[in-house]
């Protein structure tokens, strides 16, 4: 299943999404298929809203990079 996070897209992402916004807008204009344009708004509204859509694999390997450190490499604060 697919993972769904809000508020987690770089904003490379947000970037990317806006250009592909205003590419299926133009796309539509200028090609006199209007419908096309509607398809724009989700496109915008996923780039609002930060959505990331990762797969429970890429999430699992998200969450798996935590490293533990040994205790005898601590320092002990003075």
């Amino acid at each position: 299943m697919i993972k769904v996070d809000m508020f987690s897209l770089s904003i490379g992402g947000v970037v990317i999404r806006f250009f592909l916004m205003m590419a299926v807008i133009i796309a539509g204009v200028f090609t006199g298929m209007h419908w096309l344009t509607i398809l724009g708004l989700p496109i915008f509204l996923s780039a609002l809203m930060g959505v990331s859509l990762n797969s429970p694999a890429a999430a699992e390997a998200k969450t798996s990079q935590i490293k533990v450190t040994d205790k005898s490499t601590l320092k002990k604060a003075s």
